[in-house]
């Protein structure tokens, strides 16, 4: 008698989840030589991909997943970032110890000194303020007007800081402190460009990636050996922890959801994490040695950077979320 009830209940439990677990991947496109990080803007449906090993950016029609356009940048480009409102695309160069300017609607380039080895690169739209790391052991996160197009401050910073993320809402700005050792999150306020509190992650040690949920506030931060953090960026409480994972490198938030998606680097997948229960959803099998994450929220694509196989993975998200 209770064979078909349960069968019945099965099935409803499994047509309620699938929605959260159809997310697959739809192209690999072809880029250039060693893609490392990519920018996605909403606005004109591009994606902008860092190819270190050939000092270019590749420009992604994301309608027709084709690369339409190839610029020449500096040295080892590395972090990428979109200002969607002036349709302005910025790469940091690490070993030219410069920033690339590109106009996304010509393609054409500016070059702007930042200093030395700049790792990665923030914008917020709302105040047009760039903001890049310089992976030094005299760390810096250097403040940029974008509008006037030059350095407006030098802000100190633990020795090696990588990944940057901005909170546009309170003007916040969150950098990961990667090779210090010190296991930390240091932030910043974005009106008086000062640090003015730091984030314990406690038990990491190399806290590489870091991103933003400002709807749900929440921040991830990853660690290459230890996991995925997920924080509490008002109170810097860590509210769960993420392990099993095979080197995480960068991180992202879906937004207008609960989940955070990481490429595992020694595991060739996209993770898909859900931060209100601190479990990994879904593995979704990306190219070979996958580094940089972007993500379309208006098209529900998510964008993964494959080093090793010269390509960029889309995977379709579910249209539900």
């Amino acid at each position: 008698m209770q064979r078909p009830f349960s069968g019945v209940v099965a099935l409803l439990v499994v047509s309620c989840l699938s929605p959260a677990f159809s997310q697959r991947v739809i192209a690999n496109i072809a880029v250039g030589n060693q893609p490392i990080y990519l920018a996605v803007d909403q606005k004109t449906n591009r994606v902008y991909v860092s190819n270190q090993g050939d000092d270019t950016v590749s420009v992604i029609d994301g309608a027709t997943n084709t690369v339409i356009g190839t610029v020449k940048v500096g040295h080892d480009p590395n972090g990428v970032a979109v200002n969607p409102r002036t349709n302005t695309i910025y790469v940091a160069n690490l070993t030219s110890g410069s920033l690339s300017i590109i106009d996304g609607a010509d393609l054409t380039t500016s070059t702007l000194k930042m200093g030395s080895y700049p790792a990665k690169v923030a914008v917020n739209p709302t105040t047009n303020r760039v903001y890049v790391t310089l992976e030094d052991r005299n760390g810096y996160l250097k403040v940029i007007n974008g509008k006037e197009r030059k350095v407006i401050a030098s802000i100190p910073l633990p020795s090696y800081p990588l990944s940057v993320s901005v909170d546009t809402e309170s003007n916040r700005i969150y950098v990961a402190d990667f090779l210090c050792g010190c296991g930390q999150i240091s932030v910043i306020d974005g009106a008086t460009n000062a640090v003015t509190d730091t984030i314990d992650v406690t038990g990491a040690s190399l806290v590489e990636g870091v991103a933003l949920d400002w709807k749900h506030d929440r921040a991830y931060a990853t660690d290459e050996k230890k996991g995925l953090y997920i924080i509490d960026p008002i109170s810097g409480a860590i509210l769960g922890k993420v392990s099993h994972l095979h080197d995480p490198n960068e991180v992202a938030a879906i937004p207008g959801t609960t989940y955070a998606v990481e490429p595992d680097t020694g595991s060739n997948r996209a993770v898909f994490i859900d931060a209100s229960t601190f479990a990994v959803q879904k593995r979704v099998r990306v190219g070979m040695f996958p580094t940089g994450v972007a993500v379309n929220a208006t098209t529900k694509r998510v964008y993964v950077a494959n080093r090793q196989s010269n390509t960029v993975s889309v995977i379709q998200l579910p249209r539900a979320w």
